[in-house]
């Protein structure tokens, strides 16, 4: 740039002749070379923009699109809960009209949840390694010939019914729930638990509208033609599965999938190294299969007392419509109460409602079994399901969430044919007094075992 400069002067002295002159100074060579360069640069600048505008657009409609992906699958699986759970819970007062003996009937559910527990462990990892979706086709697949069965009152067929039904519980267990809490989003995702327990608690209270109304038709048509509530829910399990199609299929990695029985026994070491876990699975497993003995049983106390098809199908009505109220509160307390305290809640309110239930007294019966008892399980259901998918890993999350299934039905396994075999020589009301005094104990139990558990008083 100095040579330059001197030579230019020189010339343009006049002392010796210019041996070229350009048509432009020759100083300015430098300033069209950095209005060049600065050119170039605007240009990469601009090339740039238009590149991350580009990647911007991709990325938003790639967010938008996994938006409507995420909302269709939501609403397909919503379709699919609501129309598979539109049920026909009158069974038992059906087989009683048949002919079969409370005991009987005892016996019956405890070849269910022993079929039930057997498959719970073989289904969870068919859904883990095979699919979650597909299991899911095949229980509504069996579900639909068990009622079609349960339609010929005679003895093998009644029990071929409840061994294809506990086999099709089996492989719902713990791939509805898996299946759904991906389908919210990312495990990562901080918020994920709030998320999913709102969108289970509204998927729950749709399919429990749908109850309502299943029990209190059942109750109704039943009175024309014994069979024909069976028959309607048989044909709405097969279209229940329809609406499972927009939901892609979930599994785990490929690699697993050949050693089936080092998956299971990962699945255990799972949850046993995880004391908590295992303690809360235990407790929700007594209170549920608590719940659900009481639940069938309570059609036979009030069939006993005299009371129509029809009152009692509205009686069960009403106790789901009581139970969706508290499920629809549930989201809500969790966000703002421990886990400790939730499940303390539960266990409170289901001690008050069997000793309600316990008074010999009608109103206070209803009042007991509608309320409190309704209660405890409307807060327990959606309870269970965010603490075991927020502690399950996602490899073994339906084989996690089946074992908690398995534990119920080894339960009620044991449960509820001792409570159909206790009622033939005791009052209903003086068991539920047991059954309260008895749960009384196992709570404080756990509240003292769980007392300085920092993960549980979060």
């Amino acid at each position: 740039m100095v040579l330059v400069s001197a030579t230019c002067n020189k010339g343009m002295s006049g002392d010796t002749p210019a041996l070229y002159t350009p048509d432009f100074p020759c100083c300015s060579e430098s300033h069209i070379f950095v209005s060049l360069l600065k050119e170039r640069i605007a240009l990469v600048h601009h090339v740039i923009g238009i590149l991350r505008t580009m990647h911007t657009t991709q990325e938003m409609s790639a967010s938008h699109t996994s938006s409507q992906q995420r909302r269709t699958r939501i609403i397909a699986y919503t379709a699919y809960s609501v129309i598979t759970d539109f049920g026909v819970t009158l069974w038992v007062v059906y087989l009683a009209i048949r002919g079969y003996s409370p005991f009987a009937i005892g016996l019956l559910e405890t070849l269910f949840h022993a079929v039930k527990f057997l498959a719970e462990a073989p289904t969870g990892i068919f859904a883990d390694l095979v699919g979650r979706r597909v299991s899911l086709i095949i229980a509504n697949a069996l579900n639909a010939i068990s009622n079609i069965l349960l339609i010929v009152p005679g003895v093998p067929f009644v029990i071929a019914s409840f061994v294809l039904s506990g086999v099709a519980y089996a492989f719902r267990g713990g791939a509805g729930d898996a299946l759904l809490w991906n389908i919210t989003g990312d495990s990562a995702d901080q918020s994920i638990a709030r998320r999913y327990a709102s969108l289970y608690t509204r998927i729950f209270v749709l399919a429990s509208v749908g109850g309502i109304i299943g029990n209190a038709v059942a109750g109704y048509i039943s009175q024309q033609m014994l069979v024909l509530p069976f028959i309607i829910q048989a044909v709405l399990l097969l279209i229940g599965a329809v609406f499972l199609a927009p939901v892609p299929e979930q599994r785990a990695a490929s690699h697993t999938r050949s050693q089936p029985f080092k998956y299971i026994i990962n699945g255990l070491q799972i949850v046993r190294m995880n004391r908590l876990l295992l303690l809360v699975l235990l407790y929700a497993s007594l209170l549920d299969s608590i719940w659900q003995t009481v639940y069938f049983y309570i059609q036979l106390f009030f069939h006993g007392k005299e009371m129509s098809l029809g009152t009692i199908g509205l009686i069960v009505a009403a106790s789901l419509l009581c139970n969706l109220i508290f499920i629809s509160i549930a989201p809500w307390l969790l966000a703002r109460i421990s886990r400790k305290t939730f499940l303390t809640i539960s266990g409170v309110c289901m001690i008050i409602g069997l000793l309600a239930m316990g008074t010999g007294i009608l109103m206070m019966q209803l009042l007991g079994y509608l309320l409190f008892f309704q209660a405890a399980n409307g807060l327990l259901i959606p309870f269970m399901s965010v603490f075991i998918n927020e502690h399950a890993p996602e490899s073994h999350r339906a084989t996690v969430l089946s074992l908690q299934t398995g534990l119920f039905s080894l339960a009620m396994v044991i449960l509820f044919p001792l409570f159909g075999w206790i009622v033939r020589f005791i009052p209903y009301q003086l068991l539920y007094l047991w059954l309260g005094c008895g749960l009384l104990l196992i709570s404080l139990y756990v509240v003292w075992l769980t007392r300085a558990n920092k993960e549980l008083n979060q």
